[in-house]
């Protein structure tokens, strides 16, 4: 049987670290350690004490033969039909905690259902130039146009498109008046 380092190393490549599984080197038929056309090059991965394994065998049963075609099945059933996922979009704050910014409006938006009361948010542009919708968190407020606010990340469910908060007590916000028991 005549052996390319290719089928060779594309076999290794398919058949690692699978559980439970017979060495290489003896579950391929016609394949031996002194085999000339591999000229040694995969002799130190075709030892029995480096012995890597590969599914051919019916012993253990197709299901686990097929372990690493169920792992690359279940990531793209995951990841809407892509094997590798989606990268994720850069924050508008820059890794930043909190940025400072202005408020340039103020908005009462509707949350979506089964939720019914209207949310105070207000558009705010950061230090860095970005433009973004930020939710006012607590009962009342005292913002208006062309105040400065502390923002920090952290998204509002029933809100579309709106994933900051502003922080309530910092700069021209001021914080969340207690109510007085009587």
């Amino acid at each position: 049987m005549s052996f390319s380092f290719a089928f060779a190393k594309n076999i290794i490549n398919y058949g690692l670290n699978m559980a439970r599984c017979r060495p290489l080197a003896t579950s391929l038929p016609g394949l031996s350690l002194q085999t000339p056309s591999l000229g040694g090059a995969l002799s130190s991965f075709l030892k029995p004490n480096n012995a890597r394994c590969l599914h051919l065998s019916s012993a253990h049963g197709s299901q686990q033969s097929e372990a690493w075609l169920r792992k690359i099945d279940e990531r793209t059933m995951i990841n809407n039909g892509r094997y590798n996922p989606k990268p994720r979009k850069p924050s508008k704050m820059f890794g930043r905690p909190q940025i400072k910014g202005v408020v340039l409006r103020l908005l009462v938006k509707k949350p979506k259902k089964p939720n019914s009361a209207n949310r105070r948010c207000a558009k705010v542009r950061l230090s860095n130039g970005k433009i973004i919708i930020a939710h006012i968190p607590g009962e009342g407020h005292s913002l208006t146009e062309h105040n400065v606010v502390l923002v920090r990340g952290g998204k509002v469910s029933d809100l579309t498109g709106v994933h900051h908060k502003i922080m309530r007590g910092k700069l021209d916000c001021a914080p969340v008046v207690k109510k007085t028991a009587g």
